[in-house]
């Protein structure tokens, strides 16, 4: 199976991403969060996450922006209920437009937007995204409708609701999909996205105390993005006319297992308050990822050949100090592993597709430029899935 594009959009981030939102300093969300009676700032840290953490800003819609800025503006006149209703209301559009651009940006780079029938061969839609709510599947046909793309199998819409390690999973399930296609060439597109608008009530002003951090570091570090990919079986050439392009990334090793029966994050239903917040164990979370990620990380060097033959190493992004950790801990340079958690917030599941984008330009720019670099990448993952911890990796070759 074959990675032949990929391509990612924060708001706020990149010269793609701009237009969409901007990047909110954690700074200033700690500020209204933890100081509902506008008194000094000793109440709460507002440095705490930037500090603590080591995450900066997060980034955001213009949409979800708006959102949170009406639920501040609200701050003295509703309920924790009427927050939440508020929120669960809210339609991300600016969202699905990003989407839109990152499909039809994957599509440009295959230089194949249109067959002669109009269309492309696209046989299945795999979208992963942590929350599902109920304009999902409008909004899919949309941005499919907006990009010309047509699919060609009749149960074609998969949607998975999964967080970080739901990459590894849809590429499991698309090597099951390509197997059974009847269009010779066809692709499967992949997309995700991390969409916080129906989180912003947990930014409600007040919410923010030392003691109940599980309750609200979720929606102070999560930023939002987009992301879309097109898989494949066969490389360009393999006489499929609507291959051309670039022949992408093989994959050649692919795991993904069980590391914990237990669960670190979590949805949960407050009937004080009438409302749903993500439940994070955040003790608990820096070494359920330092040994997931540790033991994934180790068995794809080893695949790959060792450390001397990969190009970059993509660490599914939690925190800065947690890859710092896991660099030191296995040897491995800084400079070999991508990160930008920092700048913009961990993205759930879209942090494996930002950080294979980012690789992906740098090697073909290097090749561009007639440098000897090495051919192979490597990934690995962690996250919450199915009320149970997963890790796993993916092991990528250049063609």
């Amino acid at each position: 199976m074959i990675i032949k594009t990929i391509s990612s959009i924060v708001p706020g981030y990149r010269g793609n991403g701009k237009p969409f939102g901007a990047l909110v300093a954690t700074d200033t969300i700690l500020k209204h969060i933890g100081n509902a009676d506008e008194q000094a700032l000793d109440i709460f840290d507002t440095a705490f996450i930037r500090e603590k953490i080591g995450i900066h800003h997060v980034a955001l819609t213009s949409d979800t922006i708006e959102c949170m800025k009406v639920l501040w503006d609200h701050r003295s006149d509703w309920t924790p209920a009427q927050a939440f209703a508020f929120s669960q209301h809210q339609f991300n559009r600016v969202l699905y437009d990003m989407l839109a651009v990152a499909i039809d940006d994957c599509l440009d780079q295959m230089k194949q937007k249109h067959t002669p029938d109009g269309t492309m061969h696209i046989s299945h839609h795999i979208h992963l995204t942590g929350i599902m709510h109920p304009f999902i599947e409008d909004a899919l046909f949309r941005v499919r409708e907006k990009s010309g793309i047509r699919l060609t199998q009749t149960c074609n819409t998969i949607v998975i609701q999964q967080g970080c390690t739901s990459l590894l999973t849809a590429l499991r399930l698309s090597e099951t999909l390509l197997k059974g296609n009847i269009v010779p060439g066809a692709h499967i597109l992949i997309t995700a996205e991390n969409n916080m608008i129906s989180n912003t009530h947990t930014l409600a002003p007040g919410k923010a105390k030392r003691e109940n951090i599980n309750e609200w570091i979720y929606s102070s570090i999560f930023g939002e993005a987009v992301a879309a990919c097109l898989v494949s079986d066969q490389q360009a050439g393999d006489d499929v006319p609507e291959c051309s392009g670039p022949s992408g990334w093989e994959v050649t090793a692919l795991r993904e297992n069980v590391l914990l029966e237990d669960w670190r994050l979590k949805y949960v239903y407050s009937a004080e308050r009438a409302d749903t917040y993500m439940h994070v164990r955040a003790r608990e979370v820096p070494d359920t990822y330092y040994l997931g990620i540790t033991k994934a990380l180790a068995a794809a060097v080893q695949l790959s050949g060792g450390l001397d033959h990969i190009f970059r190493i993509c660490l599914h992004e939690s925190n800065p100090g947690l890859l710092i950790r896991v660099a030191d801990g296995a040897g491995i340079p800084h400079e070999m592993i991508p990160s930008t958690c920092a700048e913009i917030g961990t993205l759930a599941g879209v942090s494996s597709f930002l950080l294979l984008d980012i690789v992906n330009r740098e090697f073909l720019r290097l090749r561009a430029e007639g440098k000897e670099v090495d051919d192979k990448v490597v990934m690995a993952s962690v996250g919450e899935g199915y009320s149970k911890m997963l890790s796993g990796y993916v092991c990528l070759t250049a063609l």
